[in-house]
This record gives C-alpha cells, structure tokens and sequence, in this order.
C-alpha cells in the first residue's frame, strides 16, 4: 500500500512540475495516472478539475464531476460544477452555485468572483461586472493577471481608454505577460495614438497559434536596407483578407526607386492586388522562394518602420481596375435599389459575436418591394441556411472571387456591410458602402460614427448601445429608402 502511494506521489509531483510550465496536456495525464493509483486523494481531484476548467475541457469536466460524487462537498467540486454551467451557458445556475461557494482562502475567493464575472459579462451587466473586479483588486493589488483581466474587459466593452489604466498597472509588475502588449496595442490604436499602438504591434506573433513564417530569411530592420535589396513583403499568414487590404495601402510607402519588391498574400486576394502598384510583384505564398530574397518583413509591420508620426498621413490610393463595361455580371433590376449585403463574417474571429448580425435582424428590410438584394459574402451559417432560402429573391454571389466579385459590385447601387473583408473591397475600389459597425468595434474604425479617414466612399451606421442593433437598422432603412427616392423619383 505504502508503494502505490510513493508511486502515486511521485507521479503527482511530476504532474505539478508540467503544471508549473503550464504544459496541461501532460501535467493532466501524469495527473490521471496518479489518480488510477490513489482515487480519494483531493488534491488530484483538485488539480484535475482546475485544468478542465482551465482548457474549457466541457465532456471531461462534466464526466470526471459524475465519476467523483464523493468530492461534491469540496470547492473544486463546486466550482467546477460552476463552470460547468457556465459552459452550457446556463449562467443563473452558475451564479446560483457561486452564492453557494464558502471559499476557504483569498485564492478560492478570486475564482468564485472571477466565474460570476465571467456569467454577468455574457449577461451584458458590466456595472456588475466592474463592481467585481475592483473586489478582486482590492484582495489581490500585486497579481498582473487581475489587471490584465481587468483592462481587456474594458477593451471588449469599446473603452480603451480606461482598459489602459489597469493593463499599464499589469505591464508595470510583469512586463512580459502573454497577450498584455498586444492588447496595450490595440488600445492605443483605437485611440488614434501611431506611434504608440504600432510599437508594440509585432507582439501580436507571440500569441497562441500566431507563428511567423519564412524565419529563413532575415528580417527586415530599416527601410533603408529595401533600396538594393530583394525583400518580400507578406501578407499570408499574417491577419485575414480584410487587413491585407487594409494594410496594403503601407506598401505605396515604400521607395519607389526599388524594383524588387514582392508581395506575397492570399491566393484568393492574387489576381485582385496585381493591380495594387506596377512595380511589386504579386504572389501568393505557394511561389514564394525563401532563397531568392534578401529581407522579408509581415505586411502589418510595415508602420512601424515608417516615419509617420500620426494617422493622417497614412495615404488613401483607389485601386484601379480596368474592366469591359460593355460585360454585365448580374441580373440588375431596374425599378428596384440593388444591394449587395454582406452580414457576417467568419465566426472564428475573436469578437465576431459583436460584429456579425443575425440574417434575421434584415427581415424587414429583404421584404421591401424596392429593394433587391445580392449576397456577397462566401459564409452561410448553417442556422441559417433556412431563413436564407425563404429569401427567395436574394442572388447568391458569395462563390465568386474577390477580383469577379469587385466587377459586380460596380453595377450595384449601394453595398450593406458589417466589419468584414467585403467592406474593405469596397473602400479599396471606392465603391460606396455602408459599414454597419458594432459599439466595441475594431481599432481600424476608431471611435467613427460617420466616416473614415482610410475610405472615402464609406458611411459609418454604429450602435449607439452595447450590443444593440436597433439605432442602426432604424437608420439604415431610412438611408436605403432616401437612396430609392434618389434614383427613381425627380
């Protein structure tokens, strides 16, 4: 007995080593095999349960719960069911069990407050919310983490502004904390500040699953160094097609006495960016040969490297593509307004939840008898694919290419899009459009309301609440019917 228990310990400790270096893939199977040893001790079953918690791991959580009913009177049992909950997003049940909690020191207490944080945030009651993390701050002052949790809540709540005061608190007790610069980044952006956002920009590549590639090649330090030298310039891999057309326009910034000057990108993006700048080649990453060039740098680095001191001299250049006009795509109405509409966006994106619009939110307007409707977008969210077809009058082009979708939107009459790559395609051909943007929008787009310095022919309609679509469907119904009056009655 003695021995399994020496066992059991040893493989226990080499669990919470792995825990340490938060390896919690081995740190959970050293710690399952100690448990396969000795079943009733708590602090396995407390170990366990915190890194289920930690993965969001919802099956393994929820069985491992089932398994160990003899621990339902320990914290971690209850917390766990707690999280569990939460999961399931069932949050009044969670909230109920953390009423419930008696933690038994100031670590336990953090955790119950930081899971009622997390059930009132998706209720939208961030009054609560904050109230709570100035709870947690007043029992932890020295934990970076509690200000780093603090600061990007404020951040997903459109506030950069009051996110900075708690994540430079965090970045004045531990520097390099994962994720801290890259938020202080985006902050400082959103607030208009160049040079400060851009100059912590790169720290985006030490975040999860965010690698840098082509490391063979050196990377470009000065931009001196580009006029003799071969570089390239990519934009696959590093954000999505909405911010290599963003950040493109960094490109015509670079010395124009160098003719050997790659781009690479996207190979859905290739054909549209051939007629980016005559004097950059164009390729996507499967051409790209890492020996033939001298430096290579991450499109999205390039701001950092110039010398502009604020947004407004970053340049606006129309992207010019020359098309047969005598060659029509679509099937144009002619007594009704054609829009192209684009609602969501890809639903991996960290904060699409705000962005993106449910197909059901445009009902009212799909059914205006003088509005015809183009789908432009290649998404079509399963729940959705229903509704969708009940919308019988729609025109599907959400197959086509960005360089065969640019040529259809030129005959529409207007384009309705939230924050996505089909919003950028139009500010870079100068098409009009209307951005529907939501409270906590992304940095790009500042605190605009109305329009945006990086596109001239984009109108802003945002939230004027959290999270509530109301203010802009009001709006935009009232823009799409001044538009039809426009063009049909003298």
């Amino acid at each position: 007995m003695n021995n399994i228990f020496e066992k059991s310990k040893k493989i226990f400790s080499e669990g919470l080593n792995y825990l340490v270096n938060e390896d919690f893939d081995n740190a959970e199977k050293k710690f399952l095999e100690s448990y396969e040893l000795t079943p009733d001790r708590t602090s396995i079953f407390s170990n366990l349960v915190q890194i289920y918690i930690k993965l969001e791991k919802i099956n393994k959580l929820n069985d491992f719960l089932k398994k160990n009913y003899k621990f339902e009177e320990t914290f971690d049992y209850k917390i766990g069911l707690g999280f569990l909950n939460f999961f399931k997003k069932k949050y009044q049940t969670s909230l109920n069990i953390c009423e419930g909690l008696t933690p038994n020191n100031s670590k336990q207490k953090v955790q119950t407050i930081n899971l009622k944080i997390k059930n009132l945030d998706d209720l939208n009651k961030f009054d609560e919310v904050i109230t709570l993390y100035k709870e947690i701050l007043s029992i932890e002052k020295d934990n970076h983490i509690n200000y780093y949790n603090f600061g990007t809540f404020y951040y997903k709540i459109g506030k950069p502004k009051e996110a900075l005061t708690y994540l430079y608190k965090a970045f004045e007790i531990k520097e390099n904390f994962h994720g801290l610069k890259w938020n202080i980044s985006l902050c400082e952006l959103k607030l208009g500040n160049y040079k400060k956002g851009f100059f912590f920009y790169d720290s985006r590549w030490k975040n999860k699953n965010q690698n840098k590639k082509y490391q063979s090649i050196k990377e470009l330090k000065d931009l001196k160094e580009v006029s003799n030298s071969k570089v390239l310039f990519w934009g696959d891999g590093d954000g999505g097609y909405g911010d290599n057309m963003l950040f493109s326009r960094f490109l015509n910034c670079l010395p124009k006495k160098n003719k050997n000057i790659t781009f690479s990108t996207y190979n859905g993006l290739k054909k549209l960016f051939k007629n980016l700048e005559k004097d950059i080649n164009i390729i996507s990453s499967k051409e790209v040969k890492e020996k033939d060039y001298d430096f290579q740098l991450p499109l999205c680095d390039i701001p950092k490297l110039l010398k502009l001191q604020n947004f407004k001299e970053v340049p606006y250049s129309k992207l010019i593509i020359k098309y047969d006009e005598t060659e029509k795509n679509l099937n144009i109405s002619k007594n009704k307004l054609n829009i192209g509409l684009a609602w969501c966006g890809n639903p991996n994106y960290p904060t699409d939840k705000y962005r993106s619009i449910p197909l059901k939110k445009f009902s009212k307007i799909i059914k205006f008898k003088n509005f015809k409707f183009f789908k432009l977008q290649t998404l079509l969210k399963p729940e959705e694919a229903n509704e969708f077809k009940s919308f019988n009058s729609i025109e599907d082009l959400g197959q086509k290419n960005f360089y065969d979708l640019s040529k259809c939107l030129t005959e529409l009459d207007i384009i309705v899009s939230v924050d996505t790559s089909i919003i950028h395609l139009c500010g870079m051909l100068n098409i009009k459009a209307y951005l529907l943007l939501n409270y906590n929008n992304h940095w790009p787009w500042f605190f605009n309301d109305k329009k945006t310095f990086w596109y001239p022919s984009i109108n802003i309609i945002k939230q004027k609440k959290f999270n509530d679509w109301s203010y802009v469907f009001e709006k935009l119904e009232e823009e799409l019917t001044i538009l039809y009056n426009n063009k049909f009655k003298p």
